[in-house]
């Protein structure tokens, strides 16, 4: 969720390696977040935001193992409603 936010971080600890360690290939993202804002343009996009309006709990968020589950939950949801 906010993909941005997080790639920027990964490549900075990517640009700290050795070149022989760093990755040979591009990845391909979905940012959740963006994807939240085409589904609901306009509406609060946020984590919890989504939890709620996909009755899911938000209990334990902010946890990287917990926000893990919780967006794969967010994205089957937002699949469905974004087809």
């Amino acid at each position: 969720h906010n993909a941005p936010f997080d790639i920027a971080f990964i490549d900075q600890e990517f640009n700290l390696l050795d070149a022989s360690l760093q990755p040979k290939q591009n990845f391909r993202v979905e940012d959740t977040l963006a994807f939240a804002r085409s589904v609901f343009p306009g509406d609060a996009n946020r984590l919890q935001d989504l939890c709620r309006r996909f009755s899911l709990s938000c209990e334990g968020l902010h946890g990287a193992l917990q926000d893990a589950r919780l967006l794969a939950q967010v994205y089957l949801n937002l699949i469905f409603f974004g087809i």
